[in-house]
């Protein structure tokens, strides 16, 4: 099944050795980068190439869609830390760990592309933008643990006194 939850022991979590130290201070700095979802759209849209009608559509997506998303924590409790965020930009934050802005642009422009939210009604435009976003952040998920798994075996090349193996 897919993102199972699994319980583990404690001392087998740890943090992800290739991003940076996360905190408060690292949080609101981001949510202040990301500003908002059009805000978001429009920088990442200019850095992919991207046609003004395709960045309105990942806007519009990010912006419906998580409106009816399901956060844990919920978003009244995220609000009482950062009272900046809303669910738009949260959720950029959550899915571009990292620094992938590009990719997860990319891969939301390649699915709005055939979406239309004029010719459906509300009910529809909304659960066709929770669809697309869930069906983005699985393939954002699917390239994280690809791109971890390529720095890891890096990394223990590395260490293993292979050397540099990224040319």
């Amino acid at each position: 099944m897919a993102h199972e939850i699994f319980a583990v022991p404690l001392d087998e979590v740890s943090e992800n050795p290739f991003a940076a130290p996360c905190s408060p201070e690292s949080i609101d700095a981001e949510l202040m980068r990301i500003e908002s979802a059009e805000k978001w759209a429009a920088t990442w849209g200019a850095v992919c190439g991207c046609s003004a009608i395709i960045v309105g559509k990942v806007a519009y997506v990010v912006n419906e869609g998580t409106q009816h998303w399901q956060f844990y924590p919920e978003m009244e409790k995220v609000l009482l830390r950062w009272p900046r965020a809303t669910p738009a930009t949260w959720w950029l934050m959550l899915e571009t760990d990292n620094n992938t802005d590009a990719v997860l642009f990319s891969k939301l422009a390649t699915a709005v592309e055939h979406f239309h939210p004029y010719v459906l009604n509300e009910e529809y435009g909304a659960m066709f933008a929770v669809w697309l976003l869930a069906l983005v952040r699985d393939k954002m998920r699917k390239y994280s643990a690809e791109e971890y798994r390529r720095n890891a075996d890096a990394f223990d090349a590395f260490k293993a006194g292979v050397g540099r193996i990224d040319g």
